[in-house]
């Protein structure tokens, strides 16, 4: 008996006031008998409807409780925990707040129409720092390339790898696929490509010099097929 009670000491509130309020209601309408052989629980209509009446009360209290307890925990997982919503702000259509004195910006849409000059573009490559994930425009890297540098992707996909040998070293030949192998510069390596932009405002491939418009290719591992 001592062990059930502190069993139950050990479970969240709602559960004991639900438990009491049950106790309460059933009270009224049970008597417990004793015979030669044990004793016999058997049921009456109740005595007084007071117990009755706090024993559905207390379990309405338990129970909404519970469903307040479970929907604000939802609430806060679905939102995401640890983060002041009331430092959100929304502006046309864009969604920034503050983060150790650095704005954060969230706009829906592609990323290729939002970039601009001043800025830093963090696009995601294979570990080959090759052609395969530009020519693929269902990529972030490949939309990107083939809107802002058209006409130009050959000669980017050219200066990528030339750049990817000079600064990451000579590289490591592994197998890509079964059937073919590529020199591989290893996983989560990044490569920073810095364009300056022609007179029409697009940035030129083979002008690498001034800090106007930046790329930055970061290597991720892709499975052998």
């Amino acid at each position: 008996m001592l062990g059930w009670l502190k069993d139950l000491a050990k479970q969240p509130w709602w559960v004991i006031v639900l438990l009491l309020g049950a106790v309460l209601v059933a009270m009224p309408t049970i008597r417990i008998d004793r015979s030669e052989k044990d004793y016999v629980f058997a049921t009456h209509p109740p005595t007084t409807l007071v117990p009755v009446g706090v024993g559905i009360l207390l379990m309405a209290v338990a129970v909404s409780g519970a469903l307040a307890i479970h929907y604000r925990a939802a609430a806060v997982s679905d939102v995401g925990a640890g983060l002041d919503l009331s430092r959100v702000r929304e502006v046309k259509g864009a969604l920034s707040t503050l983060v150790a004195g650095c704005e954060i910006c969230v706009v829906n849409g592609r990323l290729e129409q939002y970039a601009r000059d001043e800025t830093v573009v963090v696009l995601p490559c294979n570990e080959y720092f090759d052609d395969r994930c530009v020519d693929d425009v269902k990529s972030a890297l490949g939309a990107y390339v083939n809107t802002i540098f058209e006409g130009q992707v050959p000669a980017f996909v050219s200066l990528m790898k030339s750049e990817a040998a000079s600064r990451l070293g000579p590289g490591e030949e592994r197998r890509k696929t079964r059937e073919e192998t590529a020199l591989s510069f290893g996983t989560g390596r990044c490569l920073l490509l810095v364009f300056q932009p022609d007179q029409a405002g697009k940035p030129e491939v083979d002008r690498v010099v001034a800090q106007r418009a930046l790329a930055l290719i970061g290597a991720a591992s892709t499975a052998n097929q």
